[in-house]
């Protein structure tokens, strides 16, 4: 045989033997083995926990600074709204700044309009020259429909109308007489004068009389009657504005005037770091002195007075058992000899972050040992309905 061949054969003869041995007499197929239930405590589930804060923040600046001031240290109590720090006052933004000089004027108008007199006697004022005004708009509109001239007067005219046509009449005749005497002359240059003072006397008298007779002029009229009505609503204003201001200020105005000052104030605290409740200042993340970026945190206070303890690594199979209100048994590693009862006082919704699944439950504590820390150990038993 070739011994090219040798190979193959040996492989053919081993898969042959392979085949054979696993058909051998007395050897049975191994069912897969199925997953057993993990069993589970019918009384109680346990879990590792931790301690922490009921509630607790993490303070920034809104707006950064070149230099900032503290006014805390760490283990310091402060009350809400204590300044904790704030920036230089060599530094601060134009922002605040520009706020500062704004909240001068805005705090005036705003006492001006809560205490002030003097807005309710200019409307009285206002008033009064309103009600002269219209009097005049009033008596002018009259007078262009009233006669301009009683028949007397008419009469009065008429006659010296009258006589000032006699008068030209004689004048021209006593001009006529000398008007071909010489230039220069002066008996001519008399009468030549008392002719033209007779001639714009008749005309003044005719002018006078046809006006006395006559309408007014249409664009004259309405312009009265314009004048008149503005008059009247001028009026009108004035008193809507004195009643406004003698039943006092306007609550829109005053609302107005409170929201600016306020939005001014809000602006200007943003130089200051403020406590939003009463706490301890648990840590300091900077030094007096240095600058600071805008949302950068600086300080951790935290109400240490309520004190709650968290789970870590309670299973989803465990917190399916427990019920808001069921009690529980926490043990400290930092107090061996200490138990202290409690309550479930909230379950997570959804599992905490991070590798395996998890959920928060939280335990109230019917009483806190002083020696208990943020953040120290704890362990958990809760008991559960079966």
């Amino acid at each position: 045989m070739p011994k090219r061949y040798f190979p193959a054969l040996v492989i053919v003869f081993m898969l042959i033997l392979l085949s054979a041995c696993s058909g051998l007499p007395g050897q049975a197929v191994q069912p897969t083995p199925e997953a057993t239930p993990v069993a589970v405590n019918s009384d109680s589930v346990s879990a590792s926990a931790k301690v922490v804060a009921a509630k607790f923040a993490s303070l920034s600046f809104v707006l950064g600074g070149q230099e900032f001031k503290l006014n805390v240290k760490a283990g310091d109590n402060v009350q809400d709204g204590d300044v904790l720090a704030a920036l230089a006052e060599d530094a601060l933004p134009q922002s605040i700044i520009a706020a500062q000089a704004d909240l001068i004027g805005a705090q005036r108008a705003l006492d001006d309009l809560l205490k002030s007199e003097s807005a309710r006697y200019r409307a009285e004022q206002a008033m009064v020259q309103a009600e002269k005004a219209l009097e005049d708009a009033q008596k002018d509109f009259e007078s262009m429909n009233f006669p301009r001239a009683s028949d007397d007067l008419l009469d009065k005219t008429q006659a010296e109308i009258d006589l000032a046509r006699k008068q030209l009449a004689l004048t021209e005749d006593a001009y006529k007489m000398v008007r071909k005497r010489p230039e220069g002359d002066s008996l001519k240059a008399e009468r030549q004068l008392a002719l033209t003072n007779a001639r714009l006397r008749l005309n003044d008298l005719i002018a006078k009389f046809n006006w006395y007779i006559g309408k007014p002029d249409p664009l004259d009229y309405a312009e009265s009657q314009a004048a008149l009505a503005l008059a009247k609503a001028t009026l009108a204003d004035a008193k809507r504005e004195y009643e406004r201001l003698s039943a006092g200020p306007d609550p829109n105005d005053v609302n107005a005037a409170k929201a600016r000052v306020q939005a001014l104030q809000t602006a200007i605290n943003q130089k200051n770091l403020l406590a939003p409740f009463d706490g301890t200042i648990v840590e300091i993340y900077g030094n007096s002195g240095e600058s600071i970026s805008p949302g950068v945190p600086l300080i951790l206070l935290a109400d240490l007075s309520t004190i709650l303890i968290q789970t870590t690594d309670l299973t989803e199979v465990d917190v399916a058992r427990i019920k808001l209100g069921d009690p529980v048994k926490v043990t400290f590693d930092a107090l061996p000899d200490t138990v202290i009862p409690g309550t479930v006082a909230e379950i997570a919704l959804k599992n905490a972050a991070g590798s395996g699944v998890y959920y928060t439950v939280t335990v109230v504590l019917d009483e806190t040992p002083e020696q208990l820390r943020w953040g120290m150990s704890a362990f958990v038993e809760i008991k559960v309905s079966k």
